[in-house]
């Protein structure tokens, strides 16, 4: 956007026709990551601009070229009589058109990250709360760690909640036992596999159960009990870079509210 602005305030103050070429990077505009596989993604992004940039040049042309009417300001008819008003009219349709298509793709996917984000967060807190309503001595040290921190405070800031060891712990622990989205993200396998004794073939699709994954007692002792201890002095973390914790998933499509916490 910024490269944008600059470039028309530039080629304005210089009294120079602004010309958007195909090449000119109007990603701002059109990069948003519209659904569909990659391909169709890509080949209706480049069809946008193309379009976008060709209506453009039409309304760069047209607004400062020559016209009699612009002679002749007080004369309105005369726009009408030349042709130059329907013809601006139609560009400007089309250029609505095309960027009302992209705030309505662009407000849709921010509607989905807002909702999946509200859900999600609100689920693991609820979790979180029953696991201490159900263990008291949870509940007990959590509390005191809050007193600490907070001590004469009325309200507890963004700071003091990096001193909340225990706390992150069990947030851990919650997305261990309860993960908000149990099965994850669909996906495509790009070759070939043997898992477990069962052959999964290209193109197969998969669904990774990550709430069976975080209660698999081959990889977590008394799996089913909330033991927030048990990350204390443990490298794990749900980053997507250990397999066996993936509450936010992993790899390329691993869910983007990980980053938020």
């Amino acid at each position: 956007m910024k490269r944008i602005l600059r470039y028309v305030k530039g080629t304005t103050q210089l009294g120079l026709q602004i010309r958007f070429a195909s090449s000119f990077d109007l990603y701002a505009f059109c990069d948003a990551d519209w659904a569909g596989s990659l391909q169709e993604r890509y080949l209706e992004r480049g069809a946008r601009i193309k379009t976008f940039s060709y209506t453009n040049q039409r309304d760069s042309k047209v607004s400062g070229g020559f016209d009699v009417a612009d002679l002749f300001p007080s004369k309105k008819f005369l726009h009408v009589l030349t042709g130059l008003r329907p013809k601006l009219l139609k560009i400007h349709y089309k250029l609505d058109k095309i960027l009302d298509n992209i705030i309505s793709e662009r407000r849709e996917i921010l509607a989905s990250i807002q909702k999946g984000g509200t859900e999600t967060s609100s689920t693991t807190i609820k979790w979180a709360m029953v696991e201490m309503l159900r263990n008291s001595k949870v509940m007990e040290k959590a509390q005191a760690e809050v007193r600490q921190a907070i001590k004469q405070k009325k309200t507890i800031g963004k700071a003091d909640i990096q001193e909340l060891s225990y706390l992150k712990l069990m947030i851990k622990e919650t997305l261990r036992l309860h993960a908000p989205v149990p099965l994850l993200v669909l996906r495509k396998c790009r070759e070939g596999r043997k898992i477990g004794g069962y052959n999964i073939l290209v193109k197969t699709k998969v669904i990774v159960n990550a709430w069976a994954m975080g209660r698999d007692p081959d990889y977590w002792h008394d799996a089913e009990t909330f033991i927030p201890e048990r990350f204390e002095k443990s490298p794990l973390d749900f980053t997507g870079t250990n397999l066996e914790y993936i509450p936010f998933g992993a790899g390329r499509r691993m869910c983007p509210g990980v980053s938020l916490g």
